[in-house]
């Protein structure tokens, strides 16, 4: 009995021993680090915001193609007048220099007739060009209030803009054309009649030498202006839906199509009591 008691309180001490230093470590180890969650930041946030802004940029688009629009008429102006007096001056000299003594005194009046007539034309369409706002200029006063107002959709304000763009950028490519084609059957006509005026041998070489130059410099001019409008030349409204569609990404050219390689190999094998040959080919 003294024996088993002995054997039973060895093995307790020695279970004891066992587990107390486990629970010593597992008492002088650290916590563990607390957890904190992260909140996710909304994927529609950032994208809301830039359909809010949308408008205004194109309204501030609108605003800077209206600014250069509003110079470039003055300046155009400015310089169909200049080439208006020309032909004025050149009118003006002929009538003055005719003398009733010369035979031809009435081709001299007929010409300077002309050429006042062609010149005071071309002034006041010049002047009254310089008065009318250009489709930019107009585009941004009807656009402005419509960007600014937060009763409509961001992307039905957008698209009215857009829309009203390519409508005014049509328009412009027009009339476009149609002040070219206009300029250059005029500044044709006019260098013909400087060719007559300056190769004229009933006037005087003083004579010649004026009324040719400066009817000569009206006819480069007005030719000059019939070629830019048609050819370089861009409407204010066409100007501005370029930059609108480059800042937006959609005058990128296409990415080309994967090109499909053709290629023909000729095949020759043995085979038992010959061979046999052929063509293989790949797509």
């Amino acid at each position: 009995m003294a024996s088993s008691t002995r054997r039973f309180l060895l093995a307790g001490t020695c279970a004891l021993a066992l587990v107390a230093p486990g629970l010593a470590h597992a008492d002088d180890a650290p916590p563990p680090a607390p957890v904190v969650p992260v909140a996710p930041v909304p994927a529609a946030a950032g994208t809301h915001a830039a359909a809010e802004d949308l408008p205004l940029r194109f309204r501030d688009m609108l605003a800077f193609e209206a600014e250069r629009a509003r110079t470039e008429r003055w300046f155009n102006g400015v310089i169909g007048s200049l080439s208006s007096l020309g032909l004025i001056a050149a009118g003006s000299i002929s009538l003055a220099t005719a003398s009733p003594s010369d035979p031809n005194a009435g081709v001299v009046r007929s010409y300077g007739y002309v050429m006042l007539s062609v010149g005071g034309t071309t002034l006041l369409a010049s002047l009254i060009g310089m008065i009318p706002a250009s489709s930019a200029e107009n585009l941004y006063d009807e656009y402005r209030p419509i960007s600014e107002d937060p009763h409509y959709d961001p992307e039905w304000r957008i698209r009215r803009g857009e829309d009203a763009l390519r409508v005014a950028a049509a328009k412009d490519a027009l009339m476009r054309r149609m002040i070219g084609g206009v300029s250059i059957a005029a500044g044709i006509g006019v260098a013909g009649i400087s060719v007559w005026r300056a190769t004229w041998t009933g006037l005087s070489p003083a004579d010649r030498a004026v009324s040719g130059t400066l009817t000569g410099a009206s006819a480069l001019l007005a030719l000059g202006q019939g070629i830019a409008h048609i050819w370089f030349l861009r409407g204010s409204a066409e100007i501005a839906l370029a930059h609108w569609q480059a800042s937006q990404g959609r005058m990128r050219e296409p990415e080309p199509p994967p090109k499909t390689s053709l290629s023909v190999t000729p095949l020759i094998a043995p085979v038992s009591g010959g061979f046999i040959g052929g063509l293989t080919g790949t797509f």
